[in-house]
């Protein structure tokens, strides 16, 4: 009892290098533009090497000066397994494939090439084990979303803020939002943040937290309408299974959850019909356009208000049945829109399907097919993949240099080993969410950023800018799950 108890303390310490490199990670990449939209890509990856070597100099000075050594020892987890097999997959294909140097620095793609791998899983073995800060320090990631979103908006409404749209492609200028770039990698990098935020402000206890909560909450939801982004509601669609127990265990979670469904009603009605969005609006198709539509956002606002309504008139034990039906009505649908969803694919599906990436996956299936048997296990090294879709039909105006879907990226690759470390590592967040019964613990701040993040990757790659913020989330969700543990053992 008292070693378990010794060992909470300890870890009770704010750790400045885990600080620098969330705010590097969270602050520094996101905003750091190099030559406008024309090398996003480039200066993002720059940005998040820049971090990795510093932060593994920063940890290499703190595990050697205070004789921490099994900091950097992987555990006894499927995702540590995962990780690990992924970093050493990528690796040994960036040896593989002919060109270590362009695999190693993913010179030919995103930039998320054999050291990017190599980076997290160093970066993680370590934060995993000592992320420890107070909420305070969260502060400057909010103020710098703040602007971010701010910037977004005014993208969105045709204004070149900072001016990094000059001389872009006019059909492209609503497709690239503020400091981030394109609004497929806009889509991942919500999906990681605005989870992430909407549990904070649930949990949150002061008026000045949840008001500061709101404002970024308000910014990021208009964003993401904005954003226009099927792959961004496919990522909060898996969140939502994990999330209804989580935001519907409370009288005050349920209230809270129903404000931040009237700000999206807000949001989708002020896109529609505010002068200052009508060309962005116009671009928005598919699910996202749903949203919209005077009914749904109409609908959505009248959820939210009856919502708050409903549960301040509430007592705390009535409210807790209603929000047990909830949870089991919301699970339903959700199960019912999944399967629908499939079967809508499955009817539709072409090689026009999701703005061509139908003609990208049945060409990375092909290409996969014909590959020898050594490239089927390792792959054909990171960010290498556009000498293989450099023959694309009809229908592509650049050329492609991604598989546009993180499982099928990580299986050309890097292999079957490479995606056999892909899916131990998810499965390994999965595990520890249902045998920690994390639902209800604050801890679910840090997974549902992971399963929104996991449901965009399905129809999107990652970039720097997101791998490098999942590997920080992935290394909270660790740290403050195991942190549980200690503290159901002391109890």
């Amino acid at each position: 009892m008292k070693k378990v108890t010794s060992e909470l303390k300890k870890t009770d310490i704010t750790n400045p290098v885990s600080v620098f490199i969330l705010w590097w990670m969270m602050i520094v990449v996101p905003l750091y533009v190099e030559n406008r939209y024309f090398n996003i890509l480039q200066a993002k990856g720059h940005a998040f090497d820049a971090g990795c070597i510093a932060g593994a100099i920063l940890i290499a000075f703190s595990v050697l000066g205070n004789k921490y050594v099994t900091k950097l020892k992987p555990k006894a987890s499927l995702t540590d397994a995962g990780i690990v097999i992924m970093a050493c997959a990528a690796i040994i294909s960036c040896f593989l494939c002919g060109s270590f140097k362009a695999a190693f620095w993913g010179e030919q793609g995103w930039c998320v090439g054999g050291f990017a791998f190599l980076m997290g899983a160093f970066l993680y073995m370590y934060l995993s084990k000592s992320f420890y800060m107070s909420q305070n320090f969260w502060l400057p990631v909010i103020a710098v979303n703040i602007f971010i979103f701010v910037v977004g908006i005014m993208h969105s409404a045709g204004t070149d803020v900072l001016g990094i749209h000059k001389n872009i492609d006019p059909s492209q200028f609503y497709q690239y939002i503020s400091t981030i770039g394109n609004v497929n990698w806009f889509s991942g990098y919500l999906c990681l943040l605005i989870p992430m935020f909407a549990c904070f402000y649930i949990g949150a206890k002061g008026i000045a937290s949840q008001i500061i909560y709101i404002l970024i909450l308000a910014l990021g939801e208009l964003n993401m309408v904005l954003t226009g982004s099927d792959s961004l509601l496919l990522g909060l669609g898996v969140c939502a299974f994990f999330a209804l127990p989580h935001m519907f265990r409370t009288k005050s979670s349920a209230t809270r959850f129903s404000v931040l469904v009237v700000i999206y009603g807000l949001a989708s009605m002020l896109v529609s019909l505010h002068p200052a969005f009508v060309e962005k609006s116009a671009m928005i198709d598919g699910l996202s356009a749903f949203f919209l539509k005077q009914p749904v956002y109409i609908g959505l606002m009248a959820i939210g208000i009856i919502g708050i309504l409903v549960f301040n008139l509430m007592n705390e034990s009535a409210a807790k049945k209603l929000c047990k039906v909830i949870i089991i009505a919301g699970e339903i649908a959700l199960a019912a829109a999944v399967i629908y969803f499939v079967y809508k694919t499955a009817v539709s599906f072409g090689v026009r399907w999701g703005s061509y990436r139908g003609s990208i996956w049945k060409k990375a299936v092909e290409v996969f097919a014909g590959l020898g048997p050594v490239n089927k296990i390792f792959g054909v090294g990171p960010e290498m993949l556009g000498q293989y879709f450099k023959d694309m039909p009809v229908g592509f105006t650049r050329r492609v240099l991604a598989a546009h879907s993180e499982p099928l990226q990580i299986l050309l690759s890097m292999g079957i080993a490479g995606l056999t470390g892909w899916i131990l590592m998810w499965a390994g967040i999965i595990k520890r969410f249902f045998t920690g019964r994390l639902w209800r613990t604050p801890v679910m701040a840090f997974y549902l950023p992971l399963m929104a993040y996991l449901g965009q990757s399905t129809v999107n790659t990652p970039m720097a800018t997101n791998f490098g913020m999942m590997i920080v989330m992935v290394s909270l969700f660790v740290y403050n799950s195991e942190r549980i543990k200690i503290k159901d053992n002391l109890e």
